[in-house]
């Protein structure tokens, strides 16, 4: 769990400096926020996914599955 835990911390606070990596010229626009804070949440809370018990995990692959903002 700590090694989880670790991950979250990395993930988390490094996702926007991720974002603006991929695209330097809107990345950190005000029109962009949402959807770059949207696809660090969705990417933190699939890694509790493997962590979970059934009736839990399958709770939350459905609310991920329902908020998939990776293609957007």
């Amino acid at each position: 769990r700590d090694a989880l835990a670790a991950n979250l911390v990395v993930l988390l606070t490094w996702w926007l400096s991720y974002e603006y990596v991929l695209n330097p010229r809107q990345a950190l626009e005000p029109q962009n926020a949402e959807g770059a804070l949207l696809r660090g949440a969705w990417h933190g809370l699939g890694l509790l996914v493997p962590y979970l018990d059934p009736e839990p995990r399958a709770h939350l692959q459905a609310l991920l599955a329902a908020y998939d903002v990776t293609t957007t």
